[in-house]
C-alpha cells in the first residue's frame, strides 16, 4: 500500500419491512495507511418496550440537516419527532408514544430513523 493511498469502505446492512428496506451505513474512519479505525455511532432507545414516553439518542457525525421519524411496519410516517439543522455530537430527543395528529399508538413493532448529510441508521421500537 503506497503512503498516499486512503482507503475508504462502506458498510451497508438493513432490514426489509414489507418491502421497504431501512438501511444502516457505516463508514470507517480512515487515519494511517493500513489502519481503519471504525467508529460505531451511538443509537439508543430507552426504555424499549415503550409504555408512555422514550428517550432517543442518537449521534451524528456532522453538522448537517437531521430528521428523526417514527414508522410502522408497512412503512408509513406515524410521526416526524425533528427535522431541523443539528450540530455535530450526541443528541437526545424525549418522545411521548403518539402519532403525529396526537392519538395513542397500538401496541406493535415500529422503526425509529434518524437521517443527515451521508448517515442514515434505523433502530426496533416495542410500544406495549
Amino acid at each position: 500500500m503506497n503512503i498516499c493511498d486512503i482507503e475508504t469502505t462502506i458498510e451497508y446492512s438493513g432490514i426489509r419491512v414489507n418491502g421497504l428496506k431501512f438501511y444502516t451505513i457505516r463508514k470507517p474512519v480512515n487515519n494511517l495507511p493500513g489502519k481503519t479505525l471504525s467508529k460505531k455511532l451511538i443509537f439508543e432507545v430507552y426504555p424499549n418496550p415503550v409504555v408512555n414516553y422514550t428517550q432517543i439518542k442518537f449521534e451524528i457525525p456532522v453538522t448537517s440537516r437531521t430528521t428523526l421519524d417514527i414508522y410502522d411496519l408497512n412503512g408509513k410516517l406515524i410521526s416526524s419527532l425533528f427535522d431541523n439543522y443539528l450540530s455535530a455530537g450526541l443528541h437526545t430527543i424525549k418522545w411521548e408514544v403518539q402519532s403525529q395528529n396526537g392519538t395513542s399508538l397500538n401496541p406493535g413493532i415500529y422503526i425509529c430513523s434518524v437521517r443527515s448529510k451521508n448517515y442514515v441508521n434505523n433502530i426496533k421500537l416495542i410500544v406495549k
